[in-house]
């Protein structure tokens, strides 16, 4: 195993969205409300897909909520990616399989938004390259962007590794010949099954 592709939310960033909520507004009054509008999938798939712009998703859920409500939502749909904790060990794990020798990549489900900041997370420094879904108008689990990314990083499919949380996502990957690994969230096991899979040729010299 050469290279090494990584899904970002739950696997390298922790998205945990009351969490992430309870950053822009601490009150319990209609808390419930606002989290579940910002984070209804009925708009994160549409901004996943690249299908609507993020004015766009700002306008659709000021609609369904209070105007006293707008100013968080606001803050809320454009700041959300400034606060995203690392997963715990990940850093760790991405610097040692830096080390290593092991090439590393970012393939996530994820709005142009994300990538119009990327720089709000210093951990995709450690990634040699990104491809983010909205980017690209195609989503995981279909094949067409597993093999979009073999063909721009130039990896072949039966030395590369990829580690998502979602098991449809890695069915996915399969599809396209990659090695599939779902993360539980447990590092320390993710590392050892890099180890047994690791050649001589994943070390640098």
């Amino acid at each position: 195993m050469k290279n090494i592709i990584f899904d970002l939310g739950n696997t390298v960033i922790r998205f945990e969205p009351e969490k992430i909520a309870r950053r822009f507004y601490d009150k319990d009054k209609d808390f419930e409300q606002l989290l579940t509008t910002v984070f209804d999938r009925k708009f994160w798939r549409r901004l996943d897909d690249g299908s609507i712009s993020q004015e766009d998703f700002k306008k659709s859920v000021r609609a369904e909520l209070p105007e006293y409500l707008h100013e968080y939502s606001d803050k809320f749909c454009d700041c959300w990616q400034s606060v995203l904790p690392v997963v715990d060990g990940m850093e760790k794990l991405l610097n040692e399989l830096c080390e290593k020798g092991y090439r590393l990549f970012v393939l996530s489900n994820i709005s142009k938004h994300f990538s119009e900041h990327r720089e709000e997370n210093p951990i995709l420094e450690k990634f040699e390259g990104l491809i983010f879904s909205a980017d690209e108008k195609l989503v995981k689990p279909d094949i067409k962007i597993f093999d979009l990314a073999l063909e721009r990083f130039g990896l072949v499919a039966s030395e590369t590794l990829f580690v998502d949380d979602l098991y449809s996502n890695i069915q996915g990957a399969e599809k396209a010949g990659i090695v599939g690994y779902v993360f539980d969230g447990d590092v320390a096991r993710l590392h050892r099954y890099i180890l047994e899979q690791k050649t001589d040729s994943c070390r640098i010299g």
